[in-house]
């Protein structure tokens, strides 16, 4: 099987798993286009790296010539790509797939541009990142739910917080928490788009001086019965800020995409 040309943009602790990852798993991508804003970052991974053969550049000429793009970047960053590959895949008439690590840049997409994006040559793909259990709540959905509740407990400095006692610091809809925690609610918008919508879902975040790892509760309830599950994440052993599964759901995202025979899809 010939290999698919791969864009990464970000080569922070993620991309740099990721490109580790295609080695180590032996994944049929060849990791051909890199963008980096932070310059000695992007050294240092090309030094690392040397199989890989990579060549930096800009977002445009990434966009362009990848088959496959993913974002490990930065919420922000995710507008900008998405519209460049959108663009490109129209140009060419020919299907471009980007996975996005950080789903909370979805919500800053336009109205017009998920118009441009349905029916188009472009595809957008979002991992599970920290969670599980996504085909069974999505499954559910096809049915009435009565309620899908996601609550995040984490340690307080996670959150950048100090606080000496169990604190819920949010409880509501996953996207105005965004505005208030960028950094903390990827899982709730991936929970959130994958079943009942941003609106419907309820999300509520604890802050708790007893934890030493992030721990994701997840419930629904609905016409197909019952689904309750707890994830108790470990950090990443490289960046103690990144989940360690979340990491992980890239490569195994990616190694999916490529094989014919896919179960659990």
């Amino acid at each position: 099987m010939p290999k698919l040309t791969l864009g990464l943009v970000g080569l922070g602790n993620i991309g740099t798993f990721l490109a580790q990852g295609i080695i180590d798993h032996d994944l049929p991508y060849k990791l051909t286009f890199a963008n980096e804003v932070d310059e000695q970052r992007a050294n240092e991974f090309c030094k690392r790296f040397p199989e890989h053969s990579v060549q930096l550049t800009d977002l445009d000429t990434l966009a362009a010539r990848s088959k496959v793009i993913v974002e490990a970047a930065h919420p922000s960053v995710v507008p900008v790509i998405a519209q460049k590959a959108l663009l490109a895949a129209q140009q060419v008439e020919a299907t471009k797939y980007l996975f996005v690590m950080s789903v909370g840049g979805l919500l800053q997409l336009s109205e017009e541009f998920y118009r441009d994006l349905s029916g188009s040559y472009f595809k957008i793909i979002a991992p599970s990142g920290a969670i599980g259990g996504l085909d069974a709540f999505s499954s559910m959905t096809l049915e009435s739910v009565d309620y899908v509740r996601l609550t995040t407990r984490k340690p307080p400095e996670a959150l950048g917080r100090k606080d000496k006692e169990v604190t819920e610091i949010y409880r509501g809809a996953p996207k105005p928490a965004f505005e208030k925690f960028p950094k903390n609610v990827n899982v709730s918008i991936t929970l959130g788009l994958a079943t009942v919508g941003l609106d419907k879902m309820e999300f509520v975040l604890v802050s708790d001086p007893n934890l030493t790892q992030n721990i994701h509760e997840i419930e629904a309830s609905g016409a197909a019965g019952n689904v309750h599950i707890v994830l108790k994440n470990v950090p990443s052993p490289s960046n103690p800020r990144t989940s360690y599964i979340a990491a992980l759901s890239i490569i195994s995202a990616l190694r999916r995409f490529s094989q014919n025979l896919l179960v659990g899809y």
